[in-house]
């Protein structure tokens, strides 16, 4: 009896860990539970990334440009600079509100990976400043448009969708200036 006793106490105990779980497994569970439901909402894995890395460009190329109209030596790089602050503060308080609308978590600060642009540049002068901005600038504007594009071809959240769209445009005619900057260094 005894026996009979031990064993159904042992089954009852590995049908509770069993029923308990993995507690990473669990963990896991949440993470996909959340990304459903980011989902369901119409914020795609690919919206989540599309605001995280729109938001940290944006973030990144506001300080680039505060910098440039503070540092640039020529009027043209420095009016450019001017200009895309502008636009950019505007185009972050939007993204900013589409993310907040949608539930979609964005960074309000830039990475270190990319606050290191700002400290390379900070670090220069002149006309050697005003070279290496229009050449970073470009770049990463051109390394962007694809994602902006994509996002206004594809994107599953009407309000990234739009922002993409308005701001495809915008980063298209700033790396058609910015081609002529260039030419002109």
């Amino acid at each position: 009896m005894r026996t009979l006793f031990l064993l159904s106490l042992a089954a009852v105990c590995s049908t509770l860990v069993f029923a308990q779980g993995n507690p990473s497994q669990g963990r896991m569970n949440d993470r996909l539970a959340e990304e459903a439901k980011g989902s369901v909402k119409g914020n795609s894995g690919d919206d989540l990334k599309f605001a995280k890395n729109a938001m940290t460009f944006g973030l990144t190329e506001l300080q680039i440009a505060k910098l440039a109209s503070e540092k640039a030596s020529s009027d043209a790089v420095k009016q450019f600079a001017q200009k895309t602050a502008e636009d950019q503060e505007k185009a972050n308080a939007q993204l900013k509100q589409i993310a907040a609308n949608s539930k979609i978590p964005v960074p309000d600060e830039v990475d270190p990976k990319h606050a290191s642009r700002v400290e390379k540049l900070s670090k220069l002068s002149g006309e050697e400043f005003d070279k290496a901005y229009v050449k970073d600038a470009l770049k990463e504007r051109e390394h962007n448009d694809r994602d902006f594009y994509m996002e206004s071809l594809n994107g599953g959240n009407p309000g990234l969708k739009d922002f993409a769209a308005k701001n495809h445009d915008a980063l298209q005619a700033q790396i058609d200036q910015l081609k002529t900057l260039d030419k002109g260094k």
